[in-house]
């Protein structure tokens, strides 16, 4: 043991240091000058990454700056940069500053690659989006805790009044999350099924249709029945018409028909018949009928549907029809 502890000596890594430059460096800035600089990049990950843009890293290049190792690589957003040696916070600003001072230098050959470079159009998905919102939504009413029973309250005894006043505090918040959350899932459904068509319309509407200003927009603006039917005439993959008989395009069209309805705020009285009152901090609506229902489990029910299996999009992704393999 002596000797092996002698004869074992400590090695020291050698110091090297990384910087993620978000702001300073555009990814396609720096791409273009180094290409202009050094030709098609180097690294290893140009092997892993796609011919598209869902990649972690898009380039990269191995340089060398005397005996120093660089390594940079470019993200969607940002530029990573690596060295071999450590770097001061001068150094490293340093660096930036030369490498956007350098463009000039050589300004003609960056801008050749620019022009060179296919031109994308990054817009946000709003169905992916409102879908997502809406399925925290249908989660946070199903994982709500269970409705609690109010303790027998006597008036003689404080301990007892300050369990009940306990106890309401509890009830009413749970009251008010689940209604709040059951508003909000009600007022985006519409806007989720509409986000769907025109996400829809975005990524099959052929070219003659999309190239011709006056057919697209008033593809786009029709009347949501309308625009369903011309889905098949002015988009690819549709095997066939969108078939009007099935439930879940009358699942479909029951969510728009209460878009304008939930959107200007009115109240359908005869659809709150299955609950007594509904109280929020602030406010209390309160709607009495003789007939009503003991339980308030249909606040849920009445807007998310009974299983908690379905999925919450799944009233949107069965009515198109088949696509045909591209």
């Amino acid at each position: 043991m002596e000797w092996i502890t002698r004869e074992r000596k400590s090695k020291k890594k050698k110091g090297g240091a990384i910087l993620a430059v978000r702001s300073r460096l555009r990814p396609v800035d720096i791409y273009c000058y180094l290409k202009a600089r050094f030709g098609e990049p180097n690294g290893f990950q140009n092997f892993l990454r796609k011919d598209d843009s869902d990649n972690w890293i898009h380039w990269d290049y191995n340089l060398k700056a005397g005996q120093t190792d660089v390594y940079i690589c470019g993200m969607s957003r940002e530029v990573h940069i690596m060295v071999g040696d450590a770097l001061t916070h001068k150094q490293w600003r340093d660096l930036i500053v030369g490498i956007r001072n350098d463009y000039a230098r050589i300004g003609p050959q960056k801008s050749a690659v620019l022009q060179s470079l296919e031109k994308f159009v990054v817009f946000q998905n709003k169905f992916v989006s409102i879908a997502g919102l809406c399925a925290d939504l249908h989660a946070a009413i199903l994982d709500a805790p269970a409705k609690t029973a109010f303790p027998k309250r006597s008036p003689t005894a404080k301990s007892r009044l300050k369990t009940l006043e306990r106890a309401m505090q509890g009830v009413s918040a749970r009251a008010n999350d689940l209604f709040g959350n059951c508003l909000k899932l009600h007022l985006l459904m519409p806007v989720m099924a509409e986000a769907f068509i025109d996400m829809v319309i975005l990524m099959f509407t052929r070219d003659e249709i999309r190239n011709a200003p006056e057919a697209y927009q008033a593809f786009i603006r029709a009347k949501i029945p309308d625009r369903l039917a011309l889905l098949s005439q002015h988009c690819d993959g549709f095997a066939r018409d969108i078939d009007k008989s099935t439930n879940a395009y009358a699942h479909f069209m029951r969510v728009i028909d209460k878009r304008n309805f939930a959107l200007h705020g009115n109240v359908d009285l005869s659809a709150s018949r299955s609950r007594s009152s509904i109280s929020t901090a602030g406010a209390r609506s309160s709607i009495r009928r003789e007939t009503m229902s003991k339980g308030s489990s249909s606040i849920s029910k009445r807007f998310i549907g009974p299983r908690r299996s379905c999925p919450i999009t799944r009233p949107f992704t069965h009515f198109c029809g088949k696509f045909r393999n591209a």
